[in-house]
């Protein structure tokens, strides 16, 4: 048996992103050391035919499926059983967990898998090797994370400058946009052991590894093993640069001052809206903003990299309520601010609920809303311009330290700087394609044209000693 694990990347990088797939690969070497297994990852922008030759002498092939991937490795999993039907083609991931009956039909796989993919694949292995064949759905979630190989501790994981990290799994919210919890253990988080964690991070340290992107849905849930975890990053790894996803709500200054003893920490907070009743239509609790500008205040006095996610097109937002979240999210200074368009992933709480809100979306990859009963068409388009331009301006710019200064003198509510720099850049809604946006190579001299232009516009001279 020749067995592949396979996966495509969202975005041209040099960083690995197949860790589910190395996470597969370790537990079959283990549990079978007599089978040839290995990850694969596309190339990005690599023909399905040309990625289909690098795979083709495996008797079996697993897919990780993703929403940006799914069509891609459909397409290769066509060409690889068009070629040799005995080839034996299985999937799982985000794309199989809500819709299994589906992907069975879009693509020749004989089994999917629901949920996580490691236990599941080893039963799989044991029927093969024993010469039968599988249902062609099946679930065999992992309960124990403890019990699990590590990718990189059996190298099927490479540690790259910018490293993937997986700490947790599970998520205890229920976003009603998000899938994460909605898939059998998915709702209870599950940890990693510490002394697994310790040795990857030495392992890291070694490799030369600048930094460590935390895949935690929540890292903050725990506050104990949160401030445990800093603790060891910062007694292990001084010099690593770590990225983490944190819920605002939890926040304190005790979690805060753990953090900033890191080496330039970065935290994303994912607030989506400041709006109650859209917070309440997607299950997240009513914003505290005078706790939250508090919070971010110290991240800006202890000189942590604090980052705030937005999301436009959610249920009973409005346009104007989307540029009222933009202005009160620049009013805190974050070093980041991402907006993102709302996504309707298939099988969700939102999803089901479509009639309810009134949303129309695009019905393939990357799903993205059209309108709803309280944002037209135009309104949903205005939006994802007014999120690109914030992107590109802000985020990429020269964000908390000086856009205040800047725009302050133009007597303009960010929001409104964002607007125009979209009709100055002539940008439009159907440029976002993905779920970020691309970054112009020169991006920095757009920025410089455009304060130039719109100061000149209010018959004022911009000091480039400002930017």
């Amino acid at each position: 048996m020749k067995l592949y694990i396979v996966a495509a990347p969202a975005l041209r990088s040099d960083t690995p992103r197949a860790l589910s797939a190395a996470n597969i690969a370790a537990i079959v070497a283990r549990e079978f050391p007599e089978i040839d297994v290995s990850c694969k990852e596309s190339f990005y922008d690599e023909a399905p035919e040309d990625f289909a030759n690098r795979i083709g002498d495996g008797t079996h092939v697993g897919f990780s499926l993703y929403t940006w991937s799914d069509k891609y490795l459909y397409a290769v999993a066509a060409i690889l059983k068009a070629r040799n039907p005995d080839v034996v083609l299985f999937a799982g991931g985000p794309e199989v967990a809500l819709h299994p009956g589906t992907i069975l039909t879009r693509a020749p796989f004989d089994t999917v898998v629901v949920g996580d993919g490691e236990q599941a694949t080893v039963e799989l292995v044991r029927l093969w090797l024993a010469g039968k064949s599988a249902e062609p759905i099946i679930y065999a979630p992992v309960q124990d994370l403890s019990n699990l190989p590590s990718p990189w501790l059996t190298g099927f994981a490479e540690p790259s400058q910018i490293t993937l990290w997986e700490l947790s799994r599970g998520c205890p919210f229920n976003c009603s946009y998000c899938y994460e919890h909605m898939v059998g253990t998915a709702q209870t988080v599950r940890y990693f052991n510490i002394d697994r964690i310790k040795e990857e991070l030495k392992l890291f340290v070694k490799s030369g590894v600048k930094g460590l992107a935390l895949l935690d849905s929540t890292f903050n849930i725990s506050k104990q093993r949160a401030n445990e975890l800093l603790d060891y990053f910062y007694e292990i790894a001084p010099h690593i640069e770590f990225q983490l996803e944190a819920r605002p709500e939890l926040l304190d200054e005790d979690f805060i001052n753990h953090l900033k003893r890191l080496n330039s920490p970065t935290v994303r907070c994912g607030v989506q809206s400041i709006h109650t009743s859209v917070l309440k239509a997607i299950h997240r609790p009513e914003l505290d903003r005078s706790r939250l500008r508090q919070i971010f205040t110290l991240f800006y006095e202890s000189n942590i990299r604090a980052g705030m996610d937005l999301i436009c097109g959610l249920p009973n937002d409005t346009l104007d309520g989307f540029r009222e979240s933009i202005n009160y999210a620049i009013s805190l200074r974050p070093k980041l601010l991402e907006t993102f368009t709302l996504m309707i992933l298939p099988g969700t709480e939102i999803d089901q609920r479509r009639d309810e809100w009134g949303i129309v979306a695009s019905e393939t990859p990357p799903y993205f809303v059209r309108s709803t009963s309280t944002m037209t068409e135009e309104d949903v388009k205005q939006a994802t311009r007014l999120s690109q331009a914030c992107n590109l301006l802000y985020t990429y710019g020269c964000s908390q330290r000086n856009f205040l200064p800047i725009i302050g003198p133009l007597g303009m509510k960010p929001s409104e700087v964002f607007e125009e720099f979209a009709d100055w850049y002539g940008m439009k809604a159907e440029h976002r394609q993905t779920l970020t946006d691309i970054i112009p190579k020169d991006i920095r001299s757009i920025q410089l044209a455009f304060y130039h232009y719109i100061y000149k516009k209010k018959n004022m001279l911009f000091s480039e000693g400002l930017y």
